[in-house]
């Protein structure tokens, strides 16, 4: 009687064990759940609070940086700092390669590093904007004002009487160098980038400026004036003719202006 009891306890401790392992195993499939979940979140998952903290330490290190560079400025020019002598001590001090600078005006330049991430640098602060996953095109500044840029010839549109013009690189220049363009202004901030195909909707007597652009630094620019180079279409066409007499009529066309393609002037002779 004793052994049956002993036979039924073990099998029922065995029966309380599995259930428990499997509530075990259960509990930490979900603990593992949630930790996966954590740590793969696009938005705020662990890798990426890591990621992100680490971007957040390299920018204000390379900010700690500038502002050693903007020191050693300072104590060469009894506290003055100017924008073209920041620029070449950043260089000095190796904090992003050369050409990695672009100067914006005589106050504010934009610094782009290795990693992407860009900066607004002045004078008196340093300001992180944004980071580009775009490749840019490196090309020392030599080699960058040397690179060839043409805008064609402009083409006049008889129903609008504006003109359009194309932009084209030269040859052998890199398609990652950007065209960029303005019309009529010409200030750094200003330019607009080319889609491509044409800039249309042009007047007589505008002035059109174009560049390439590397993502930081501009190549020396070039223009043109839209102007009426092309002199009017005159037609003299015979009407009839008859003893004694010969009626013309003389048609002028000037897509530029506008003039109309009609006869202007009827004569007989």
């Amino acid at each position: 009687m004793q052994k049956i009891n002993l036979i039924e306890k073990v099998e029922q401790n065995y029966g309380v064990t599995l259930i428990t392992l499997v509530i075990t195993i259960i509990v930490l499939l979900i603990l593992a759940g949630i930790t996966i979940n954590l740590a793969l979140d696009p938005n705020h998952g662990l890798f990426v609070r890591t990621k992100e903290t680490g971007e957040r330490y390299k920018i204000s290190e390379y900010i700690d940086r500038v502002e050693i560079s903007k020191a050693e400025v300072m104590l060469k020019n009894n506290g003055k700092v100017t924008i073209d002598e920041l620029i070449e001590q950043i260089y000095k001090d190796k904090i992003v390669p050369r050409g990695n600078i672009a100067k914006l005006n005589e106050e504010k330049a934009r610094m782009v590093t290795e990693e992407g991430y860009i900066f607004e640098i002045t004078g008196e602060n340093t300001e992180y904007k944004e980071k580009t996953d775009e490749k840019l095109e490196a090309l020392p500044e030599p080699e960058l004002q040397k690179a060839s840029i043409t805008i064609n010839a402009p083409e006049w549109d008889s129903s609008t009487h504006t003109a359009s013009v194309t932009i084209e690189r030269g040859e052998g220049i890199s398609n990652r160098l950007k065209i960029q363009y303005q019309v009529n202004v010409y200030e750094e901030e200003g330019w607009k980038e080319y889609n491509g195909t044409s800039v249309t909707e042009l007047e007589h007597g505008d002035t059109i400026y174009a560049r390439l652009w590397n993502g930081l630094n501009g190549t020396n620019y070039t223009s043109i004036k839209i102007e009426d180079n092309i002199a009017p279409t005159i037609i003299v066409k015979i009407d009839s003719t008859g003893t004694n007499q010969i009626k013309a009529s003389v048609t002028s066309k000037d897509d530029q202006y506008g003039m109309e393609d009609k006869p202007t002037y009827t004569f007989e002779i």
